[in-house]
C-alpha cells in the first residue's frame, strides 16, 4: 500500500471549519500531485491524483460531499514507474474511471474503470504504440470515450462501461496534416457522442490553434474530418491545452488566452460547430494594456462567468478579475474592464483562478502569494449582476506552496482543492468545503419540519413527496443533503414524526 494511502486512513473525517487547517485529502511521503475532482450528481465525490512514492501511480478515492471517505483505502487505478507526470483525466460521474499513460519505457494510453466498492473493474490499453496525455469522459448514455496523442495526431476510442469493449475496430483519427494534440473531451449536446478539442500547429514555432471535432457513436464526424476552429487568428501560449465544457441546450463553452498580446477570450460553438461569438471569440475586456491570462469559466445557460489573472506588464502588480457575458449575444455585463475580485496590488503573484456555479451565484477562488512559496487561498461569491453574495475571504490561510486548484459545486456548497506543500518538491492534496453563505465545514442539514410550523406531520410529508426526485437538486426537502429527495430523506422525516 502506498504510504500516501496509509496517511489518508486517519486524515479525513468531515471538512475542516478552520481556514488555518485546510482538510488533508491525500498526504504522505513525497508528492501527491495533479488532483482532479468529480461529483456523481448526488452525495459522492471522486478524488484522483498522482502518487509519487511508488512511481506516479494514478490513485482514486471516493468520499461523501460531507468529507468522509467511503472506501477503506485509495485504489491504484494505474501502476506506473514514471519519473515525471503528464496530464490525465478523471471521468465525470460514477462508476469512476480514469484515462492515463501506463508503462515506462514505451508508455501507452489506457483507461481504467472502478467498481462501486472501489475495486478495479478493468483496465484497457487504447493506443497501439507509445502515446501521451490521454484524456477522456463519460457520455450521457454511459459509454466511455478516450482521446490521446499518438505520433503527431489525436486518436479517439469509445468503450463499454461494463467491460471496456471497443466500439471502433480502429480508433478514429483526428488530424491528417501538421501536429494535432488532444486537449479535452466533453459529452456532445445530444449526450451520446463527444466533442474532442485539440491544439494544432503546422510548425513548432507556428500558431497554436484550438479546434473541436464532434464524434458520433458510430464514429462519424458531422463537423467534418478536420473539425471546427474555435478561433481563426492568433495563437495559444506554447504548452497551453485549455479545457472546455458543455452548456446543455446552448453549445460548448471554450475559454482560453492568446499571445501577442496576452489576453483572455470566451467562445461558444453551437450544435453545428458554428462560432457564436465571432471568428475569434470575445475578449474579457476591450483593453489590451494589461495581461489577462489563465481564465476559467462556467455557465448557467443564460450567462457565462469568467475569472482570470490580471497583471501590469513587466511588474509585480497583480489582481484577479471577473466578467459576465450574456450567452445569447456575448455582450459583457460587468463593464468594459470587468469586476475587480482582488484589485491590482504589488504582490509576488496571483495564480490558479477557478469558478464554480451555485444557485445563489458563482464562486470564484484563487491563490495569493506574498513571496515565493508563501501562498494562501481566497474566494468570494457574486451574482449575475456582479453584486456580492459573500465577500472575499481566506479559505486556506496556512502559508505554504499551493497550486493546480480545482473547484466543484456540491449540494449546498462548493469544494476547492489544491496541491499544498510545506516545501517545494513535496506536496499533499488539501481542500475546503464552502457553504452557500461562504462558511467553512460540512453542509448544515435542513430540518424535517419543512413548513416550520413546529410539528413534523402529514403537511411536511406532502411537501417532501412533492419535491421527490432522483435528479441533482438543492431543496429544503433534501434532509440528508446528498443532492436528491428520496427514500433516505423520507426515513429522516418519519424518524422525527410527531403526528
Amino acid at each position: 500500500m502506498p504510504l500516501a494511502t496509509v496517511a489518508m486512513l486517519a486524515a479525513l473525517s468531515g471538512w475542516s471549519t478552520s481556514a488555518s487547517v485546510p482538510t488533508l485529502l491525500a498526504g504522505g511521503t513525497g508528492e501527491q500531485v495533479q488532483p482532479k475532482l468529480a461529483w456523481d450528481g448526488r452525495g459522492m465525490l471522486a478524488l484522483s491524483w498522482y502518487d509519487a512514492p511508488s512511481g506516479y501511480d494514478v490513485m482514486v478515492r471516493q468520499l461523501t460531499t460531507d468529507g468522509d471517505f467511503t472506501w477503506p483505502t485509495a485504489t491504484m487505478a494505474m501502476n506506473n514507474s514514471f519519473s515525471s507526470t503528464q496530464d490525465y483525466q478523471l471521468f465525470r460521474g460514477a462508476p469512476w474511471a480514469v484515462a492515463s499513460q501506463q508503462g515506462s519505457s514505451a508508455p501507452v494510453a489506457a483507461v481504467a474503470s472502478l467498481n462501486a466498492d472501489g475495486t478495479l473493474a478493468w483496465t484497457k490499453t487504447v493506443s497501439a504504440s507509445t502515446a501521451s496525455a490521454p484524456k477522456g469522459n463519460r457520455a450521457d448514455d454511459g459509454f466511455l470515450w478516450s482521446a490521446w496523442i499518438e505520433g503527431s495526431n489525436t486518436r479517439v476510442q469509445r468503450l463499454a462501461q461494463a467491460d471496456g469493449g471497443f466500439t471502433f475496430t480502429a480508433p478514429v483519427q483526428i488530424g491528417t496534416t501538421g501536429s494535432t494534440f488532444a486537449a479535452d473531451v466533453e459529452p456532445s449536446l445530444s449526450g451520446s457522442g463527444v466533442v474532442v478539442s485539440t491544439v494544432r500547429y503546422s510548425t513548432f514555432s507556428g500558431p497554436k490553434v484550438l479546434w473541436a471535432n464532434l464524434i458520433n457513436p458510430d464514429g462519424s464526424q458531422p463537423w467534418g474530418a478536420t473539425g471546427k476552429q474555435v478561433f481563426s487568428t492568433g495563437s495559444l501560449q506554447f504548452g497551453n491545452f485549455p479545457e472546455f465544457q458543455r452548456v446543455p441546450g446552448v453549445g460548448h463553452l471554450f475559454t482560453y488566452y492568446k499571445t501577442s498580446p496576452l489576453q483572455s477570450y470566451v467562445q461558444m460553438l453551437d450544435a453545428q460547430g458554428n462560432r457564436l461569438f465571432g471568428t475569434d471569440g470575445v475578449g474579457v475586456t476591450a483593453d489590451t494594456s494589461r495581461e489577462r491570462t489563465n481564465p476559467a469559466a462556467v455557465s448557467d445557460g443564460t450567462f457565462i462567468y469568467v475569472v482570470w489573472i490580471e497583471r501590469t506588464p513587466n511588474s509585480s502588480i497583480y489582481g484577479v478579475y471577473g466578467q459576465c457575458f450574456d450567452v445569447a449575444t456575448g455582450t459583457r455585463q460587468w463593464g468594459a474592464s470587468g469586476l475587480p475580485l482582488a484589485p491590482l496590488e504589488t504582490v509576488y503573484s496571483y495564480t490558479g483562478a477557478v469558478a464554480a456555479l451555485r444557485p445563489e451565484g458563482v464562486v470564484f477562488g484563487w491563490v495569493r502569494s506574498t513571496a515565493f512559496g508563501q501562498d494562501t487561498v481566497e474566494a468570494m461569491c457574486v451574482n449575475s449582476t456582479g453584486a456580492t453574495v459573500w465577500n472575499r475571504r481566506p479559505i486556506a490561510s496556512n502559508i505554504s506552496p499551493k497550486g493546480r486548484m480545482q473547484a466543484h459545486r456540491v449540494p449546498y456548497g462548493t469544494v476547492l482543492l489544491w496541491e499544498d506543500g510545506i516545501t517545494q518538491g513535496a506536496s499533499d492534496i488539501r481542500g475546503m468545503r464552502l457553504g452557500s453563505d461562504g462558511s467553512l465545514g460540512p453542509a448544515v442539514r435542513p430540518a424535517p419540519d419543512l413548513n416550520a410550523d413546529g410539528l413534523v406531520n402529514g403537511a411536511d410529508l406532502g411537501l417532501l413527496l412533492a419535491a421527490w426526485t432522483s435528479e441533482p437538486v438543492e431543496s429544503s426537502a433534501d434532509l440528508n443533503a446528498d443532492g436528491g429527495v428520496d427514500g433516505a430523506d423520507l426515513g429522516i422525516l418519519l424518524s422525527a414524526w410527531q403526528g
